[in-house]
């Protein structure tokens, strides 16, 4: 079986393209001529119709002779019409049924002839016009030839609508009814009465005659592609010849024999001498056309070898053409058989010879299927073919990749005579298109892969690309995020300046990084960083941008909370500072206000004033304590307690603290909630907790406390449905003197207060609020383990009698010694002062028997870390009393004294500082543990 591949190229000898033009013009003229035949009978049809229905004789019978039968004008009509409508092309079903009429009234017709049956169709449309008889068999009847005719171009007109053989039945049934009427017409010319008026032979009218012959020339001349009009038209030199000859052929006698009828009749010349003359004139005539044709056909054989040569040399130069082309050039028949290939073939595949059976050595196996198949359905249908296909190589007998593509060439008929087409090698194209694939593969992995959310945009900004973490970061489908669809994520309050962002880098090609808040796929919106690059082409071409997304939501709030943290430790410090030059001074007030109230002189008001100014003092160091724990510089006394025990007990004071208009509920879990906790602070911190949440809420509310246990945490929430903060005062509620209460309402120290003490905890607070909505403020406390038994509470100190001693007190405020001397020389103490380290140790070395230093710890000149390392070194017994306006562990760090080391927080009241110097003196003369001076 040979195999039709088309790989290969063929050149077949084509009609030249001046004679293919002649050739449709001809054949255009044929339809011309054939529509112009048909548009005579239906019109002479017509006319011989009206003669009968408006009784003129001159429209039925043609120079008086024999009259045209009804049936038969309808028949020519119906025969016209239809042979107009075949030429156009145009409503099919209506010319065929024209067709169909025309033939049955000639069958109907012919078969009264031959039956002798009448079927009463005769006189139908004769309108009982007595001169309709003539010629006729029967009244109203057309003759044998017209009826014979007109079936047979009816049937020849059905026929002319179907396929190539129907066709050429069709115009062998066009031929048969010229021949009938020209017959009939030979004899009206020359008189021959029996050619055309035996009635039941041969009687037939004049025009009938030439509607006959008009019609049968008319379908013979429709169909151009049928023989003998196929033959007449083409152009070669048979076709020249039939053309020139044909006129002579048939005219040429019919006029001769019109002279010597002529002749004989004017009796210009006997029998004998006028065929005579027929004949030399027939000769002569004849002679001179046939040198006409001859010479007509001499030029056409000329040009013809010329239009040869110019094909072989065209031909010529298209072999070297495409010999000289990189790609495989080929020409296949019409039938698809091999007839030309290039020599880029025989170079590739090593073959000198390209026979039809062998072409397709080379393709690679698994493609020649698919190959022979698709190839044979083009050739089937006539479409253009394409095909890439794996072939091999004889030089590297390796494969590579081809595209084949052919196309199919048609004639002026539109059928197909060859087909051309090329096989070009795209190897490195597809090579080039793998590593493509390969790397946008590699790409997406990457992309998917990656942390952040990777996007491309085109030049207009426009998203084409998204990586798979944006789908499932944002829930989007992919054809909501292209385009500008991701827009849509984007937070509304930062949608549009994202937008003019984006949009005025990409006018500019210029990087841009935005940060905005964008919805993730359960509704929350997060904080994201979208930072993009221009990607430029070889030439330097704007391509778009080559885009990232970064979930900075949790990263933004600890900065946030580092910020806040930060600025919380500098105002801590801040706050400690003043706490401390405060506390300085109001240890002088307290100190010279005592002084005054013991004087007996002083009258009752004076005394009321003092105890005022006593109070106020009290209500000064309270503040102080504040500012202290915010800045988590207060002393605490930390013991292990249950949270829910203590919620317990300072319930009934919160419940009067929020009045009786505030629902409170307590949730309290079951679960163990021992922390480690100041249980005074923890109070403080329940109460201003419940304050805050108790001025939320003027109208009347409810407030809930609830207690959780995490793996590692205890929690106590206090929850309210008052009005709740506003979005913009949440970073800022911590902070020491904020305040959102109106003037004399608030001093902005609650908050600030609960922060400090639950961060000098270990523990943390977070709050969650919206307006309107009420606010949940949650403090994390570290778990404890469940305490084996209950921690002893220290004892206070005994009343201890003074003894006389030789002190020593060193302070830089002036204020401060005079108080803290003047106290202690009223206890019977002997009493010296100093204003910093230096001085006290000239003291010391100046002054015998000095027991006890009181000194503060932050002094210029020798501070009190370092008196404290001179004193342990150099005065050994001499003990010492530390005081501060900072706390312990402020004021010390990491390097202060033991625990065991009396250390007072000023502002020290005057008892308590009696009490503390006669105890420490007290222990040492009672052989109690010394009291080691200095720092440990």
């Amino acid at each position: 079986m040979r195999r039709r591949v088309p790989i290969g190229l063929s050149s077949t000898s084509a009609v030249p393209a001046a004679a293919s033009a002649q050739g449709s013009e001809r054949a255009r003229r044929s339809l011309h001529l054939a529509t112009a035949l048909g548009w005579y009978a239906f019109v002479a049809g017509l006319l011989s119709f009206m003669g009968w229905a408006f009784d003129v004789r001159r429209l039925t019978a043609w120079g008086g002779g024999i009259s045209i039968q009804p049936n038969t004008t309808i028949a020519a009509a119906a025969a016209g019409a239809g042979l107009v409508l075949l030429t156009r092309g145009r409503n099919k079903p209506f010319a065929v049924g024209l067709g169909l009429l025309s033939a049955l009234i000639g069958l109907a017709t012919f078969f009264e002839h031959v039956s002798g049956v009448d079927l009463g169709i005769d006189t139908l449309l004769t309108f009982g016009r007595p001169w309709g008889a003539r010629a006729t068999v029967a009244p109203g009847r057309m003759g044998p030839p017209a009826s014979l005719s007109y079936a047979l171009l009816g049937i020849g007109l059905l026929s002319a609508h179907g396929g190539l053989g129907a066709r050429r039945v069709a115009a062998g049934l066009g031929l048969t009814t010229v021949a009938i009427g020209v017959l009939s017409l030979i004899g009206y010319i020359f008189g021959a009465d029996p050619l055309y008026s035996v009635a039941s032979v041969t009687g037939i009218a004049l025009q009938t005659s030439t509607m006959t012959v008009a019609v049968g020339l008319g379908l013979v001349a429709a169909l151009p592609d049928r023989q003998p009009m196929r033959a007449l038209l083409e152009p070669s030199g048979a076709g020249l010849l039939a053309r020139r000859a044909l006129p002579f052929i048939i005219v040429l006698p019919v006029v001769v024999g019109l002279l010597m009828l002529r002749g004989q009749t004017a009796r210009l010349f006997d029998p004998g001498m006028g065929t005579a003359l027929l004949v030399l004139g027939l000769i002569i005539m004849m002679s001179a056309g046939l040198w006409w044709c001859v010479g007509a056909v001499s030029r056409h054989e000329r040009a013809l070898a010329a239009a040869n040569r110019t094909l072989r040399e065209s031909e010529t130069r298209f072999r070297r053409l495409a010999d000289a082309m990189p790609q495989i050039v080929y020409v296949l028949d019409a039938n698809g058989q091999l007839t030309f290939i290039n020599q880029q073939w025989r170079n590739y595949t090593g073959r000198q010879e390209a026979a039809a059976g062998d072409v397709a050595v080379g393709v690679h196996p698994d493609d020649l299927p698919g190959l022979l198949g698709g190839w044979e359905r083009a050739r089937r249908s006539g479409a253009e073919y394409a095909a890439e296909f794996r072939l091999r190589s004889a030089v590297s007998d390796d494969y590579r990749w081809f595209l084949s593509r052919v196309v199919p060439i048609r004639d002026e008929r539109g059928d197909i005579v060859q087909w051309y087409g090329t096989s070009t090698d795209i190897h490195t194209q597809k090579q080039a298109e793998a590593a493509l694939r390969e790397s946008e593969q590699r790409f997406r992995v990457f992309a998917d892969a990656a942390p952040a959310m990777l996007w491309v945009t085109d030049p207009d900004g426009a998203c084409t690309f998204r990586s798979r973490s944006w789908f499932e970061f944002s829930g989007q489908a992919e054809a909501e995020a292209l385009g500008f669809g991701w827009l849509d994520t984007v937070h509304p309050d930062d949608r549009d300046a994202t937008r003019a962002r984006l949009l005025a880098a990409t006018t500019h090609h210029a990087p841009f990084t935005l940060e905005h808040r964008l919805r993730r796929v359960d509704g929350e919106y997060r904080w994201a960083i979208s930072a993009g690059r221009p990607r430029l082409g070889p030439g330097g071409d704007f391509l778009g941008y080559s885009a990232s997304v970064i979930d900075i939501h949790d990263r933004r709030q600890a900065e946030e909370q580092l910020r806040q943290a930060a600025k919380m430790e500098a105002i801590g410090r801040l706050a400690g500072g003043v706490a401390h030059d405060f506390n300085n001074q109001l240890n002088a007030v307290i100190g010279f206000a005592t002084f005054a109230a013991r004087d007996p002189g002083l009258g009752a008001r004076g005394q009321h004033d003092l105890q005022e100014v006593l109070k106020a003092t009290e209500h000064m160091a309270g503040l102080t304590r504040q500012l202290l724990a915010f800045s988590r510089q207060q002393v605490l006394q930390p013991e292990t307690l249950q949270l829910n025990a203590a919620v317990l007990d300072g319930s009934s004071l919160l419940q009067r603290l929020i009045g009786t208009h505030i629902k409170m509920t307590l949730d309290l879990t079951a679960e163990p909630t021992w922390i480690r906790v100041d249980r005074a602070q923890l109070l403080q911190v329940l109460m201003n907790l419940v304050i805050n949440a108790r001025d939320a809420m003027p109208a009347g509310g409810h407030l809930r406390i609830r207690t959780s246990r995490s793996e590692a945490a205890v929690l106590l929430s206090v929850r309210d449905t008052g009005t709740g903060i506003r979005p913009e005062h949440l970073p800022h509620i911590f902070e020491p003197f904020f305040t959102t209460k109106a003037l004399g309402q608030g001093t902005g120290l609650g908050l600030a207060t609960v922060h400090g003490i639950v961060t000098q905890s270990e523990g943390h607070i977070r709050v969650e609020s919206r307006p309107s909505e009420g606010s949940d403020f949650t403090v994390l406390f570290p778990a404890v383990p469940v305490p084996s038994g209950a921690a002893a509470v220290p004892a206070s100190r005994p009343e201890v009698a003074p003894r006389p001693a030789r002190l020593l007190v060193v302070d830089d405020e002036e204020a401060v010694r005079s108080v803290v001397s003047r106290t202690l020389e009223q206890e019977g103490y002997e009493v010296g002062q100093a204003r910093n380290g230096r001085e006290a140790l000239e003291c010391l070395a100046r002054v015998q028997g000095v027991d006890l230093v009181l000194t503060d710890v932050i002094m210029p000149e020798l501070g009190g870390r370092e008196l404290g390392e001179r004193l342990a070194a150099d005065f050994p017994d001499v003990l010492v009393i530390w005081m501060s306006g900072y706390p312990r562990d402020a004021a010390f760090g990491d390097t202060g004294p033991a625990g065991a080391q009396v250390f007072l927080q000023k502002p020290v009241p005057p008892d308590v500082l009696v009490r503390t110097v006669a105890g420490v003196l007290a222990q040492r003369t009672a052989g109690a543990a010394s009291l080691q001076p200095g720092p440990a």
